[in-house]
Formats: C-alpha cells, structure tokens, sequence
C-alpha cells in the first residue's frame, strides 16, 4: 500500500499567509511609529520617560495589581461553574500566573493551557474540569471587551476618535450596538432557558444567569483597569477624555492580539501614536508613557509570575528530593522548557534593542578608556548576532531539543560578554547569565535527539522573529534620526560612530536570518510515512514485551503506520483519514520516551498539513498533550477488572457459577490454545469468525479493534471453549509483559453455540489470570461512554453523544458499555485531544471511520 500523501504545499501557503498577514501590520505599526517621531530625536523619548512624575508610575502599578485581581474573578467563577472547592488563594495563583505569562506571550501553547493543567492538576482538579476552566476563562475575557466596549460607545456617541485613511465616524452608537447585542443575548439565554437547548439531538447549557453577569462585571473591571492604567501615566497635555481614551485603547489591545506578536509588542504603541494624533501630547510624551505602561502592567507581573510558579514547584517537590538546592533546582527544571523559550526570546530581544539604541554616555567613556576600539566594535556585532540566534533557538527550546540547549548555552554566554564589552550594559549581561544558569539547571528536560533545522516552525514563531528584528531596525532609525546617511558610514570607525555600528549591526543580523532561511529550504524532506515492515513489527514485539500495558498489540495488525523513537525502545501508533492523522492510545515503551515521541509525530503532521489527533489517551500523561497545544475531550471509559477482587462466591457471582455449571455440565470446557497450535487450527479459527460475522450482519472493524488477519491471530495464544474436542468459541490474548495486565481482542463464537458461553469464556480467564498472578484484565473502552459526567451541556460532549447515540450503526457503542459493566470493572477516563474545539466534530467523525474499517482505504489512497 501507499503512504498517506497530504498537500505540503497547501499548509506551507497557510503559514506564508499567516506571517505575512503578521508583517504586513508590524510594518505598518513600524512605519507609523517613524512617520510620527520624524520630528523627535531619541533623546526626546529618554527626557520623557525620566520626567514622568513617580506617583503616576505609583498609580499605574496599583491600577495594574488592580487588573490582575479582577483577572482573578475569572477563575474563581470557573471554579463555581464547575463546582470547584480548590479555595479562592489556589485559584488566584493560578489566575495571576497564567495571564502574566499569557499577556506577555503571543503563543497559545505556551501561555493558558500548560500552566493552568499544571497547578490545577497538582491540587487534584480533574482534566475534564481543567478544560471547562480555560473555555471558561477564554470566553470571559472576550465577553468583558465586549461589554465595555458597548458601555464606552454608548455613553459617549463620538468617541472613537478620526483615523487618517480612515472614514470619520460620528455616532459609534451603532458599534455599541453590534458589541452589546452577543452580550444580550447570552446573558438572556441564561436567564430564559433553564433547560440545555437541544438542536438536532445536540445539548447546549450555559452558566446560570448571575454567573453570566459576574463574568460581564469581572470583565469590564478587567479591560477598565488596564485602559485606566495606561491614561494615568499619559502626559498631562493630552486633551482627551477617560472614555474616548478607553475607545482607543481597546482598539489598539484588540489589533495587537490579532497581529499574533507577544505582547502586541509596537502594535499598540503605534496603535495609540495614531489614534491619539493631534490630541494635545508630543508623541515622543506618548510612547514614552506607553513603554512605562508596558513596564508596569506587563514586565513586573511576568517577574512576579516567575517567581510564584518557581516558588510553587519548588514548594511541590521538597518532600521528594532532598538538599537546600534541590527543591529550586526541580523547579527550574520542571518549567524549563516554556519559561526558558520565552526568557531566551526576550533575551535575544534586548540584544537587538541595546544595539540600535546609543549607550548610556557615563558607562560608554569609562568603557572607551578601558578597551581598544576593535573589541568594542566586535563586541557590538557579536552581541546582535546572539541575539538573532537566541530569537531562533527559542522556539527549539520550547521543543525540548537537546541541540537547542547547547546553541542557547553559547549564544547566551556570548550575548552575556558582548553586552558588557559592547556598551557596558550590566543589567542586561547578568539577565543573560541567570537565563543561562536555569538553562543548564534544567537540562535534564531538554533530551529530544533531533536537529535544529528539522523542527516545523509556526507562522506565529517566524512572525515574532521578524517582528522582533524589524523593530529592531525601526528603532535604530528612530534613534539616529539626526544622522544623514551616506555611503562613508558603513566604513566609518569611531568610539560614538554609534549608528555606522548598528548598521552593520543590522546586517549581520540580516544575513544570519538569511542563512538560516537558506538551510530550512535545503533540509531534506520527510519521508512520507509507510506501513511497518517486518523489520518494525519486530521492533515493535520486543517493545511489547517490556512493557505493562497491553495496547501495544494493535500494532501487529499492520493497519496502522509505527513511528519509533530513535533508540526504537518505544513507539506509537497512527491511522490516517484525510487530513487528520489520529494516534491509536498513548505511546507504548518507557514513560520517559512518551514525551519525545509525541513531539516527533508532530512536528512530522505539521510537515504534511495534518490535523494531530490523539484518541483514546490515558489520564496519566495529559501534562504531555497540554506541552503540545492540545485541547482534551473525554472521550469514553475503559472497563479493568480487579483480579485480585474477583471471585465467583456470594451473590453477584450467583449467575457466572450457574452459566458455568450448565456448560460445564454439558461438555463444555475451557482452556488457553499456545500460539503454535493457533497456528496450525487457523482454518476452524477463520470459519468460526466467518460465522459470527455472517450471524451478526456485520463487517470488520480496524483501527481500535482487531480484525481477522490469520498472521495477527497467529501472534499470540488464543482463549477457547471446546465441546468434544470441537471449537465452539475463541478469543486471541494479549499478555502485558510484566504479568500487570492481560486483555482480549477479537471475540468469536459459533451460531449454535449456547446463551452465557461469552461470560463462561471471560470468566474462566480472569480467574485463570487471577490465578497466575495477574493484576488486571481489560475489558476495553466503552467509546464516548459517560459523557453526561463529563461538562454536561458543553458543545463537545453534546457532539460526543450525537456519536455515541447516532453512530449504532457502525459500532455498538451503548450495547458494549452494558456488557461490560456486567464484571463489575472499575471505569477510568479516556481522552480525545485536538488543537481546538472546533476541530472536534471533524475528529470524531474521522475517529469513526478509522474504527468502522476506513484505516485502510484511507493510507491506500
């Protein structure tokens, strides 16, 4: 059969797109910024800052904790909806944690989810309850721009103020109309409809109606104080109002989340230098206040954040690991990766910034009598090429690359001793040096054995880093505004030739980009992926072998593409139906390898346009899906038998010992077939499952389940029931590797065969595998079982029971989950995980075509 084909070239146009929609507002931001400080020099925007009044920058810190706090009702109300007892100090850290990253940081993936799952999680939260939380939160955020939105246009008719380019807008009651009417409308749905709203089969609930309108009320708290924060650092000359001012700063936040850069990073600044021309202010007064703002609400809250989530993990791991250092080396290392990506990309920013702006004149002298030209020199263009490369290994770091670590090592130690060679800027080399100090702490999370060049990189990433370097040249012109360009300065060697020094700064940091892009578009492709060889069953057999679990034998149904870890000590399995590439349960192998694994398949879809999906994964790791962006969804229960606690005595098992005295009396028998004498009997096995089959009116499933494959039934022993040494009923037999857990697959009985043989089978081998020291036995997942527990109302659950009530026709989903629970299993979570929740319906309906058969004509065709 032939690989999966999916159009790369489609997703690399999407990606194009993205950056470029990205750029194209950077450039504009960048290019109002120069057209509004033509006039001004940088020494205008320095005198600015510094002449700021202390006690504003006072009232713009207290109006932003005061932010921060009302951020803190989202959470808390999540915590209501979901009738979370976690106590509102644990909500609260988590709350001021999550949005100091998340406000700084343009990357989903590194912001909300990950954090939330990892405090939430180690306060015993449930996943199902976590996911509920981060929707919450993410509708509450939108729901209070919204509502002050509505409020600040209707109160004040004219205050969106005129734009250059733009057509005037008089009366902005009508924008307060179309912001408020969403608003109306879910506050009065919560407040009409008591009972979900059933469409087609599918349940929507909301929150109740004061849960709604305290959500309405934190948010506009939310946006007011962040809006009131940046007014009272405005210079005293602007001649606008409070409301008109909100207008346009909502405006400006709301254009910056939508350009993707971290932070709205010169989105906003632009933003207010444009909205607020001819308002009575110099806009060197304006950016300088804007920058302040940027200090108070968004850098001092990222510290503060940094500090809590250490001191938390810190605090999490001092009973397990002993020493005074270990606790705050075990916490460093637990939240390398992200907090580490993020801190490199700021660091690689400073480094740019520091070079296109002049050195502070007092440290710059004492440098220039210290060191010889050259040094300076070298050391000003060394230090913008770190910065380039940190701004590059950022998002390898965040990837948990080895190959990142030791490249973010050099380039931090170099970026540390240039700055101090370069301009003598102390600040920024010991920032530097602590980043390089965590990195080295948190090596261990670093272990992905890939090159640096092979990682997918996301139109959000490349946006940044051309976002970020861009900047870097438009505040190099601003800065030297006053020097007249001529062909000399490129040569031009002087002690205070500052700006012939970041031009040529600017090169190398040009043609670094340049080389880099150069060599992605020279790696080699991916290999498209292939069904295993014998080679790669073999591989998988021995993984299979060490390990506990038993789901690893689906592999040897050879329907399915294996990806192995590069030691090939683990692997996982995946099917492919159209665009979505769906991994058959967690990977099997060590723990330790899951997370490698998991990286690797996606950064191997991404190459190929494919939608990730992950079916059927257990609750232990959801740390490790969450790390990749994933969103979660219950998607059903596995049923697992205490083998220890089962026994046929007493009153539940009254009716497996009369099922079995009647069979038994009968002739009927039990017994385990060895795989040597499976493969002889392949014939009988083959016409008792063509008998079933026919008996049944149905065809074979894949994917989740097995299918009558005489070389897969061959792989293990088979459990069977015999009368007068004639088959009646087999079943085949998957043994976990260290005697944890043994599981069944296929299950097929003769049409003649009695009322009870199924139970009498399963019974004799859960008492069987009791008796040989077995833990566990499997009865499988119920799919999409239990999903009224699961956030009721929510639109996914509702899409999981359309499924699960209309999809009969193809899987037996409510008659298996009453068979089971016949044993008296004990239930545990399985999960789907996707990008997002819009990606649900499409995921599950391409899950129940991989699980109805279609695995196969999907990877032929």
């Amino acid at each position: 059969m032939d690989a999966p084909h999916p159009m790369i070239f489609g997703t690399r146009v999407r990606r194009v797109i993205g950056v470029a929609a990205s750029l194209v507002i950077v450039a504009a931001a960048a290019w109002a910024v120069r057209d509004a400080m033509r006039e001004y020099h940088y020494e205008d925007l320095r005198a600015s800052m510094s002449t700021l009044p202390p006690l504003q920058i006072l009232l713009c810190l207290l109006l932003s904790a005061g932010g921060y706090f009302a951020l803190t009702g989202y959470d808390t109300l999540a915590g209501v909806y979901v009738r979370s007892h976690l106590g509102w100090t644990r909500t609260a850290l988590t709350s001021f944690i999550s949005y100091s990253v998340g406000h700084n940081v343009g990357f989903g993936n590194l912001a909300g989810s990950s954090i939330r799952y990892r405090l939430y999680s180690s306060w015993g939260v449930p996943a199902a309850d976590i996911a509920r939380i981060i929707v919450f939160c993410t509708t509450g955020f939108w729901i209070g721009f919204l509502s002050l939105a509505a409020i600040v246009f209707l109160i004040e008719p004219a205050a969106f103020p005129p734009v250059r380019f733009l057509p005037e807008m008089h009366d902005t009651r009508y924008l307060a109309l179309v912001f408020a009417a969403p608003v109306l409308a879910l506050l009065g749905w919560s407040a009409i409809r008591r009972t979900p709203l059933s469409i087609r089969g599918i349940e929507l609930s909301l929150p109740t109606p004061d849960i709604v309108s305290a959500q309405i009320v934190c948010g506009i708290f939310d946006w007011g104080l962040a809006g009131s924060a940046l007014y009272c650092v405005m210079p005293s000359t602007l001649a606008i109002g409070w409301a008109p001012f909100l207008a346009c700063y909502l405006l400006s936040t709301v254009v910056g989340l939508i350009s993707h850069v971290p932070g709205g990073l010169g989105i906003l600044e632009s933003m207010m230098l444009l909205l607020l021309a001819g308002k009575g202010a110099t806009n060197a007064a304006i950016l300088a206040s804007v920058l302040v703002f940027r200090v108070c609400y968004y850098l001092v809250p990222l510290g503060a954040g940094s500090l809590l989530l250490l001191w938390h993990e810190a605090k999490r791991q001092r009973r397990t690991i002993g020493g005074v250092l270990a606790p705050a080396v075990q916490g460093i290392a637990s939240i390398a990766p992200s907090w580490l990506a993020i801190g490199s990309f700021a660091g690689g920013v400073a480094l740019l910034f520091a070079g296109a702006e002049p050195p502070i004149n007092s440290r710059f002298r004492t440098l220039g009598a210290l060191l010889p030209l050259p040094i300076i020199e070298l050391a000003h263009f060394t230090a913008s090429i770190a910065g380039t490369l940190l701004l590059l290994v950022a998002h390898s770091l965040q990837r948990r690359l080895d190959a990142a670590l030791r490249f973010g090592s050099w380039a931090l130690a170099l970026g540390a001793i240039s700055a101090i060679l370069a301009a003598a800027h102390i600040e920024l080399a010991a920032f530097l040096l602590v980043l390089l100090a965590a990195l080295r702490l948190g090596r261990d999370s670093f272990y992905r054995k890939s090159a640096l060049l092979n990682e997918p990189l996301t139109a959000p990433w490349v946006a940044a880093v051309l976002v970020a370097s861009l900047t870097a040249v438009a505040l190099g012109f601003v800065a030297f505004e006053s020097v007249h360009y001529r062909k000399e300065l490129w040569w031009e060697f002087a002690l205070h030739a500052h700006a012939p020094r970041w031009m040529r700064a600017s090169v190398g940091t040009s043609v670094v980009l340049l080389v880099f892009a150069v060599l992605r578009l020279l790696r080699a492709a991916r290999v498209q992926p292939q069904l295993p060889a014998q080679a790669d069953l073999d591989d998988a057999r021995r993984v299979i072998a060490t390990t506990s679990g038993t789901s690893g034998n689906l592999a040897m149904l050879r329907d399915k593409v294996l990806l192995f870890n590069q030691t090939r000590t683990a692997f996982l399995m995946y099917g492919v139906n159209g665009r979505s590439w769906v991994t058959m349960g967690d990977p099997v192998g060590p723990e330790e390898e899951w997370s490698d694994l998991l990286w690797s398949f996606q950064s191997l879809a991404d190459d190929f346009d494919a939608r990730c999906i992950f079916y059927e994964i257990g609750s232990r790791r959801i740390d490790l899906y969450l790390d990749l962006g994933m969103s979660l969804f219950k998607l059903g229960e596995e049923a697992r038998v205490d083998l220890a606690a089962f026994a046929l005595d007493g009153k539940e098992g009254s009716e497996f010992r009369r099922v079995r005295r009647n069979l038994e009396r009968d002739g009927y028998r039990f017994r385990l077939m060895p795989q040597e004498e499976v493969a002889r009997r392949l014939p009988e096995l083959r016409q008792i499952s063509d008998e079933w089959l026919e008996e049944k009116a149905a065809a074979e499933k894949g994917f989740s389940l097995g299918f009558f494959d005489e070389a897969y039934v061959s792989e293990n022993p088979c459990a069977v029931v015999e009368r007068a040494d004639k088959l009646c009923a087999f079943a085949n037999l998957w043994l976990g590797g260290t005697a944890e857990e043994l599981t069944i697959d296929l299950m097929r009985y003769t049409r003649d065969s009695p009322n009870g043989l199924m139970d009498y089978l399963f019974t004799s081998l859960m008492l069987w595998g009791r008796d040989s020291n077995y833990k566990w036995f499997s009865l499988g997942m119920a799919p999409l079982a239990g999903l009224d527990e699961y956030a009721p109302g929510t639109l996914w659950a509702a899409a999981g029971r359309l499924v699960y009530r209309y999809g009969e026709h193809f899987y037996n989903f409510e008659g298996l989950r009453r068979y089971k629970n016949k044993f008296d299993p004990e239930w545990t979570p399985r999960y789907l995980a996707c990008a997002t929740a819009w990606q649900l319906p499409q995921a599950l309906a391409d899950v129940t075509v991989l699980v109805s058969g279609g695995i196969r004509k999907a990877i032929s065709g």
